[in-house]
């Protein structure tokens, strides 16, 4: 676990489960919320994690899941198995969560014909979403966590912006390089114009700091 912010109520660490890109989670009194989970078989990685940070597996409560891919939600099933934490996305990502499925079909370009062929390695179980969330919503953590309509790369991605702290969760709605901001342009996005427009659209917030799923960028 990196610790990447702290203030008096709270703590905010990313963790890399193998090669699946970064998880955040959200350490408040009140207890741990994830940020996507990883491929399947991270749980035990993320569970530990926990445990040495001095917490216990109860104390996570909530999982939010920006979109349906292996990487992002694949291990979500079996940590919220094991912590009775409740699962939450959008809608259309829940209903491909629900089937073990992705929401959108790949066409992959040059080199990520290697990733569509690793996916079958990746089989995620079909994964039971206990909250459907809507851009707009208000999430009851960190001091209140917005629900942000990203889609573009899939149809129903959300990413969650923390006003009071100008910290952004985006998924894979953005791509950092260095410090330059842009979107998955290959095969695996369903929508390059709608990608376009979440960008634009994200970027518009105050943000002091970006988690996205392969990239945290600090902006200053």
């Amino acid at each position: 676990m990196k610790l990447l912010w702290q203030q008096s109520d709270f703590k905010l660490y990313r963790h890399q489960a193998g090669l699946s890109g970064y998880q955040y989670l959200i350490v408040e009194n009140t207890g741990i919320t994830l940020i996507d989970t990883g491929l399947p078989g991270s749980h035990a990685s993320i569970l530990q994690g926990i445990k040495n940070l001095g917490y216990d597996h109860t104390d996570l409560k909530h999982i939010l899941i920006t979109h349906a891919d292996p990487d992002h939600y694949g291990a979500a099933r079996a940590i919220g198995l094991t912590c009775d934490a409740h699962i939450h996305a959008s809608q259309i990502e829940a209903t491909a969560i629900n089937a073990g499925s992705m929401s959108r079909e790949l066409h992959p370009q040059g080199l990520e014909i290697i990733y569509r062929a690793l996916l079958p390695l990746y089989k995620t179980p079909p994964t039971e979403v206990n909250h459907i969330l809507q851009p707009g919503d208000t999430i009851d953590v960190f001091s209140g966590l917005i629900v942000l309509d990203s889609a573009g790369h899939t149809p129903g991605h959300i990413s969650f912006y923390s006003p009071d702290f100008g910290i952004l969760f985006s998924g894979d709605s953005i791509k950092i390089r260095g410090h330059h901001l842009s979107i998955y342009n290959g095969g695996t996005t369903w929508n390059l114009e709608s990608a376009e427009r979440s960008l634009m659209r994200q970027t518009q917030y105050p943000v002091k700091l970006i988690c996205a799923g392969h990239r945290t960028l600090f902006i200053s």
